[in-house]
């Protein structure tokens, strides 16, 4: 199967071995609610049939943004830039770090 190609590699020149553990941050608009973050967010993880855990959220100081971070565990290099296209595709995120 192609999968569409990122710009960047998010691990830079680094050598990654998989299946490997990635930690996440999805910053969202605070104009959705956590509810539709979640779903959104998760149902991309479910197309990609990936579970995640230790899910924390934090609002901005000025309420504008709200960020939530998890980890997924990664079973290949294609399966990561799916990820971040599918998820910076979604109009609840405003970025991914």
């Amino acid at each position: 199967m192609n999968y569409p190609k990122i710009k960047d590699n998010p691990f830079g020149n680094t050598e990654v071995d998989y299946p490997a553990r990635v930690a996440m941050k999805a910053i969202t608009f605070s104009n959705f609610s956590e509810e539709e973050h979640k779903a959104a967010i998760e149902g991309i993880l479910a197309t990609l049939q990936l579970t995640s855990s230790n899910w924390k959220k934090k609002n901005s100081n000025a309420g504008k943004y709200v960020s939530y971070s998890f980890a997924v565990t990664i079973q290949f290099a294609e399966q990561l830039e799916l990820l971040y296209i599918k998820l910076n595709d979604l109009d609840v995120v405003k970025m991914l770090l």
